[in-house]
């Protein structure tokens, strides 16, 4: 809904001619065949709204729940463009089971480094804001949720409003799965040779060296049997 806005009266100076003395003009009127208020919504657009007819209404109702339609014609693609993002190799599953590892094999203080922003931009770890994240909860409650609440909703039953929450919803679901698509794609490379060189640099100690050392091998390691079971398939 879209809210109102106020105005401030001004005094509008023209180049119009001065009024007949024979001929009288309303005061209410300002020399353009409107007066004041239609004036000011004039300037804010609310004209379009307060002119708005049933068949304008009735159209945008039937675009969206046009749309709305499409998605659920739609629903089984997009749940396997989503089971897809969420299994596949690299995926949400793999980047939540190497974000809990990490934070287990991580000294305490090490892991307070990395997920606090670093004033030096060569200590800076690219990504580290992952390891706050569960992207298992953010793709349920993104995508999963909606989409399972939307299957079991009677169209015929949504108000307005709801209409057009859900109407905006199905049309971004498309852009947003593009969207965590690349953020799972970017998220990986925090686990990169490149990112743990620089967290090792963050040792304080020989005993922090050789932790993050060992890290650092386990999961090159691991890197490596995921890319040579995908070789060997």
């Amino acid at each position: 809904m879209q809210k109102s806005r106020s105005f401030t009266k001004h005094t509008i100076k023209t180049n119009k001619p001065a009024a007949s003395p024979n001929r009288s003009v309303p005061p209410s009127f300002n020399g353009y065949g409107i007066n004041t208020e239609q004036f000011n919504a004039l300037l804010s657009g609310n004209q379009l709204h307060c002119h708005e007819t049933s068949f304008d209404k009735a159209v945008r109702k039937q675009q969206q729940l046009f749309t709305i339609y499409n998605t659920l014609e739609r629903q089984h693609t997009l749940i396997y463009k989503i089971d897809e993002i969420l299994n596949n190799r690299h995926g949400v599953l793999w980047l939540d089971s190497q974000i809990k590892e990490f934070k287990l094999l991580c000294p305490s203080d090490i892991l307070m480094n990395i997920s606090t922003p670093l004033i030096s931009p060569l200590r800076g770890i690219e990504h580290s804001e992952i390891i706050h994240l569960n992207f298992c909860s953010l793709i349920n409650d993104i995508f999963y949720t909606p989409l399972n609440a939307l299957i079991k909703i009677r169209l015929a039953d949504l108000s307005e409003h709801e209409r057009k929450e859900w109407y905006e919803w199905c049309l971004k679901i498309d852009s947003q799965l593009i969207m965590f698509k690349a953020q799972i794609k970017s998220a990986q490379t925090f686990f990169s040779a490149k990112s743990f060189d620089k967290i090792c640099r963050l040792a304080k100690d020989n005993d922090h060296q050789q932790q993050l050392g060992n890290m650092r091998y386990l999961f090159q390691q691991k890197a490596r049997s995921v890319d040579n079971v995908e070789y060997d398939e």
